[in-house]
């Protein structure tokens, strides 16, 4: 019996110190990373995952999107506006070079008519001013998802473009157009408002106002539009 119990202390101690030496040299060795788990996906997989989100998302996004689209691509109320100025207009112009300068009077005709299915207002205007002929081209937008209205102007009495952002003034229920151009005398921009109010559904009037760099803000363009 005895010699039962020597041989099991024996093998605790044995036991015992074989632990003690297997932590002494895992505390030495560091710590073990355990090995990070392999990928099992295949392309297949990724593609059947991609278009499964595709069909849970995607679908009501793309309506969505398609139907915000359309909106903004159609004319309405304010683009039916701009088509009832369309026709032969002429126009008696008055002229300020600048502030408190002799008016100069001319006569010009223009054409107002609606481009790209009704989503463009485009007007061309030909006349005569101090013995030179005259040609401009004016375009107006009304964006749908700003709903503001847009104006440029060109003409063969500069090389400028003069590009505006327009508003209806709650009062008149004109057109207010606010821009720049550059004042060909300075090279320094210029503040530009224009004012369009229509009188019915045969007279328009634009008022122009230019703030010079270094002055205050005058009329310098009257036009008086009278349809033909």
């Amino acid at each position: 019996m005895k010699k039962i119990i020597t041989l099991c202390l024996l093998m605790s101690l044995g036991f015992n110190s074989y632990s003690q030496t297997q932590k002494s040299a895992s505390k030495k060795a560091g710590p073990v990373k355990a090995a990070a788990p392999q990928a099992k996906s295949t392309k297949s997989n990724e593609l059947s995952t991609s278009t499964e989100a595709q069909n849970d998302v995607g679908a009501s996004s793309i309506d969505e999107m398609n139907a915000k689209w359309m909106a903004y691509m159609t004319p309405g109320k304010e683009h039916d506006m701009l088509n009832s100025q369309a026709g032969s207009w002429s126009e008696e112009i008055t002229i300020w070079s600048y502030a408190g300068a002799e008016p100069m009077m001319s006569n010009a005709k223009v054409k107002i008519e609606m481009i790209l299915d009704g989503r463009y207002q485009q007007s061309t205007h030909t006349g005569e001013f101090e013995g030179m002929p005259f040609n401009g081209i004016g375009l107006v937008a009304f964006d749908n998802a700003s709903k503001k209205y847009y104006s440029s102007w060109v003409d063969n009495r500069s090389t400028g473009l003069l590009f505006s952002t327009g508003t209806v003034d709650p009062k008149s229920k004109g057109l207010v157009f606010l821009g720049e151009q550059p004042d060909f005398i300075t090279g320094k921009m210029m503040k530009v408002r224009e004012v369009m109010t229509q009188s019915g559904d045969s007279e328009m009037s634009m008022e122009m106002y230019n703030t010079p760099p270094a002055g205050k803000e005058f009329m310098s363009m009257k036009i008086v539009m009278k349809k033909n």
